[in-house]
């Protein structure tokens, strides 16, 4: 166990430099949220820190990337995630850009991207990028591919397939502007939605890795991030 954590950490000094291009402004505007064992979810602030010591066992750096690493064992969801703030409404322009890799897992679902709002109770984000391993929509099946799930109140969830999950790196940039939420991946508009029901929610985003689905689900995920900027009006 102590050789593969020093070569990570050799790994890590060796990247120092382009690790702080790629995240330090993202950092600086993020917490890092993870489950230690069966605690609630804990929170690391700061850019200084979450590049000088990561989380090792949920949330470390090989190379340029940035990794989210997580075991789902039955039914308890687990999370390694950065929480973008300060929060933003819908009517402005806030934009996430991430250069990302996914690997294919043994679990049915998981998340690697979020638009969240914040309330004091727990609420259905309403949206969330996916990555599924089989689903139907719309009487038809999609296999390793990505999908946007949105929620709108009384409406309940709306889904929408996206792409088949890149093999290697690939773009995206998650839009919110005028009531419209856009969905661009390497640099190609996939999906538009109407948001104005969201008028009054307090939005942030989050990147990283959540083992969702409702079912008890078995296995490992990784997704691993090489670069993340965040673009909030009024905070360039």
């Amino acid at each position: 166990m102590l050789l593969p954590m020093l070569k990570l950490l050799v790994l890590s000094l060796l990247a120092f430099p382009l690790l702080a291009r790629a995240f330090d402004g993202a950092l600086s505007s993020s917490n890092l949220q993870y489950e230690i064992g069966d605690e609630d979810v804990w929170d690391v602030t700061g850019s200084d820190t979450l590049l000088t010591y990561p989380e090792m066992a949920y949330f470390y750096f090989i190379g340029p990337y940035l990794v989210f690493d997580l075991y789902r064992d039955g039914h308890r969801k687990k999370r390694a995630e950065l929480r973008q703030y300060p929060e933003w409404q819908v009517s402005d322009s806030n934009s996430v850009h991430a250069t990302m890799r996914l690997e294919a897992s043994k679990l049915d679902e998981f998340t690697w991207m979020q638009l969240q709002r914040k309330e004091d109770w727990q609420v259905k984000p309403p949206l969330r990028l996916t990555w599924e391993k089989q689903q139907e929509i719309d009487g038809k099946t999609y296999r390793d591919y990505l999908v946007a799930v949105f929620y709108h109140g009384d409406e309940g969830y709306h889904k929408v397939p996206l792409i088949p999950r890149p093999d290697g790196d690939f773009d995206v940039d998650l839009y919110a502007h005028n009531h419209q939420v856009y969905i661009v991946l390497n640099d190609s508009l996939v999906h538009v939605e109407n948001v104005v029901g969201w008028s009054d929610y307090q939005c942030y985003f989050k990147v990283g890795l959540y083992t969702s689905g409702n079912k008890a689900d078995y296995g490992g995920a990784r997704v691993g991030v090489r670069e993340l900027r965040y673009q909030l009006e009024g905070n360039p």
